[in-house]
């Protein structure tokens, strides 16, 4: 009986390991270490393929090379700066009303169920940035809505707006 449950055991182990890539694994310990909800794109875009993972304290960097060959980068991080909180809300609030902003500067963009800044950079290599948040997260009680950045590096726009409108909350 011993042996059957360990040749049962063994085998659970091996077909775990081999349905679910380093990668996967890596992610899923972020999901439940980091305190934070950690993003996914589910599905991954067709001819996309994951590159690098990182996770290292309280970063995690999920690296895709795209079907054009480019890179996007995304990254969750507690030190993730730049979005100013109080002006999104106000804007998504505007937004609702359909009336005109008290801010004519902003440059907000929403993609999918997020909101931020999409930047470009020229020099020295081609660079799509999108800062965003969770829609969601901007009228909960919690004090530290968790920022995210999608990083295309000699990727086009379209292909990190693809990134990030295929972006699932990992459920634990």
């Amino acid at each position: 009986m011993r042996k059957i449950i360990k040749y049962l055991m063994l085998s659970f182990v091996i077909v775990i390991s081999i349905g679910c890539s380093k990668s996967d694994m890596t992610v899923y310990q972020a999901a439940r270490e980091l305190p934070f909800p950690v993003l996914l794109p589910d599905p991954l875009p067709e001819g996309w393929e994951i590159n690098e993972t990182v996770f290292d304290d309280d970063l995690l960097v999920l690296s895709y090379k795209t079907e054009n060959d480019g890179r996007v980068d995304l990254v969750q991080d507690l030190n993730i700066q730049g979005l100013d909180i109080l002006a999104l809300q106000t804007h998504v609030i505007v937004e609702g009303l359909n009336t005109t902003s008290s801010f004519p500067d902003e440059s907000y963009t929403e993609i999918g169920g997020f909101i931020g800044e999409l930047n470009r950079f020229v020099e020295p290599v081609p660079i799509v940035q999108y800062t965003f948040v969770n829609k969601d997260d901007l009228f909960n009680a919690n004090d530290n809505i968790p920022l995210y950045q999608a990083i295309g590096k000699q990727a086009s726009e379209v292909e990190v707006r693809k990134l990030v409108e295929s972006l699932e909350l990992i459920e634990e």
